[in-house]
């Protein structure tokens, strides 16, 4: 087993133990270096952050700089600080567990989990005193019902926060393991595609402009624009209507949504220009696309 978690004997420990959990919103503020015995979790819920860390096997402090979706898992007795100067400030989530013997054995140790879980094995082999990660809002939502949970119950060790507890390892592990295969063999232009896309997925129901997208992944405008080109073959503003127009047509077939109101919720605020694109797109306006989509479906030809 690697470093992680090693100083609390998994083999034998049933339950995971947190001694503390919290949100927390940090401006101008320079913590001093100091270490604890628990394994913690820290991700950045919106703005930026640097985390500086003495690990045991470097020769001087490593600066890691982390921003809105990216988490660091850090190991017990790991010297470090928060480093927090950028306008805006930086809100966090941390969780921070040590574990201990349950009472009651009904969901299997780490290390047994490790032995069904090929990603949790990875993990565990390769990982050293710390990592950071990306998420993809999986993480987040299950740490977020994890602390719910943990702030409803007064007692530790029921079986729901074992449960989430398990799910976020899980995560997390799948995530390490995707990062691990996936950095020989993606260079940085198809890094921040796949960013952009990505962000595209989670807020097309925004006002998004390139400048934006480009400020997500940290690169200028016109750079993005050229890569992803040379990426897709399509440009940003293309590959951004077509996945709003896509996701209109399953608003129009799927569901009974006003047509004045799909265009909002697809992140075009001009109805106008909404008919105009959906009838571009589709050789059809919305109207008729959905007429003839219900014919379809009463039909006995399901679309």
């Amino acid at each position: 087993m690697g470093n992680l978690f090693h100083a609390h004997q998994l083999e034998h420990a049933r339950q995971p133990l947190f001694s503390a959990y919290y949100y927390k919103q940090w401006n101008n503020y320079e913590m001093s270096f100091h270490q604890h015995a628990s394994v913690e979790i820290m991700y950045v819920i919106n703005g930026v952050c640097h985390i500086e860390l003495l690990a045991a096997d470097a020769s001087e402090p490593t600066l890691l700089q982390m921003k809105k979706g990216e988490f660091i898992l850090l190991d017990g007795k790991v010297p470090h600080r928060l480093l927090v100067t950028e306008e805006g400030g930086c809100r966090m989530l941390n969780v921070e567990f040590t574990f201990q013997e349950g009472s009651k054995q009904v969901l299997p140790t780490i290390s047994e989990l490790a032995e069904q879980s090929e990603e949790l094995a990875y993990l565990l082999r390769h990982i050293g005193a710390y990592v950071v990660l990306r998420d993809v809002d999986e993480v987040y939502a299950t740490l977020k019902s994890l602390v719910l949970e943990l702030d409803q119950q007064l007692d530790q060790g029921s079986l729901k926060q074992e449960l989430l507890f398990t799910q976020l390892m899980l995560l997390i592990a799948g995530l390490y393991r995707a990062s691990a295969d996936s950095a020989p063999r993606v260079s940085a232009a198809q890094h921040y595609v796949r960013q952009v896309q990505s962000y595209i997925q989670q807020h097309y129901d925004g006002t998004l402009t390139v400048q934006q997208l480009a400020q997500s992944v940290n690169v200028h405008p016109n750079y993005l624009q050229r890569v992803f080109r040379a990426e897709t073959g399509t440009t940003i503003i293309h590959y951004l209507n077509q996945f709003r127009l896509d996701k209109a047509m399953m608003l129009l077939r799927e569901t009974d949504i006003a047509i004045t109101d799909i265009c909002e919720f697809v992140g075009i605020n001009s109805r106008q220009y909404f008919h105009e694109l959906f009838k571009k797109h589709t050789g059809l306006t919305p109207v008729q696309y959905r007429e003839q989509s219900n014919r379809q479906y009463y039909g006995g030809r399901k679309w």
